[in-house]
């Protein structure tokens, strides 16, 4: 990866947490851990569930975020939870994060909202720009989509039909998005979808 595109990453990252301080909701960043050495001087990397934790009382939300330039956001077709062994492509959603979610999810837990906030930065084409937007997808409807589609990928598009749009603005630099606004929607969409039990949201 570029550092290019991991500086723009890192910055969503910076611009999302930052978004709570007005918000009136907790929220916080797991931050990755350091490789571990076992044994003969092999090495691992302990993984976090998700990227961070939002409460919203009474639900608890798993984030993962993401950020791109392109169009669409890649990941394994029909199994996004389990590549092949050996293989090489790189997904940006990666199976090891949709597995993490997906087993979150399935235990069945009330008051448990786990998803993917994707990122599509503003794109200047030769004949038009694509503005900035952003977006929630819940694990659930990733997965309906992910594993019926027959691609491998998800576009801006499909986000707009399947997740809640998050409204932002440019702070000169930085982007602040509307928390409070995308969290009473959510709520309300998947208490009637039937994802998660009713209850009044508590600030």
């Amino acid at each position: 990866m570029s550092k290019s595109k991991t500086s723009a990453g890192k910055s969503f990252e910076k611009d999302w947490g930052d978004s709570y301080i007005k918000a009136g909701y907790f929220y916080l960043r797991l931050v990755d851990s350091a490789k571990w050495v076992v044994g003969e001087g092999s090495k691992f990397t302990p993984s976090n569930k998700c990227d961070g934790i939002q409460h919203t009382p009474p639900y608890l939300w798993m984030l993962e975020l993401k950020s791109t330039k392109e169009n669409s956001m890649s990941f394994h077709p029909k199994t996004p939870w389990e590549a092949p062994k050996g293989t090489s492509t790189k997904y940006v959603i990666k199976p090891s994060q949709v597995k993490s979610l997906k087993a979150e999810y399935e235990k069945g837990y009330s008051y448990l909202i786990p998803g993917f906030v994707l990122d599509f930065r503003e794109r200047v084409l030769k004949t038009k720009t694509v503005p900035h937007q952003t977006y929630f997808v819940h694990i659930k409807d990733f997965l309906d989509y992910a594993t019926n589609s027959g691609t491998s990928s998800i576009s801006a598009d499909v986000c707009r039909e399947i997740g809640i749009p998050i409204l932002s603005e440019l702070k000169r630099t930085r982007y602040r998005y509307d928390i409070e606004n995308f969290v009473v929607n959510a709520v309300a969409y998947y208490q009637n979808k039937g994802y998660v039990a009713k209850g009044a949201l508590l600030i």
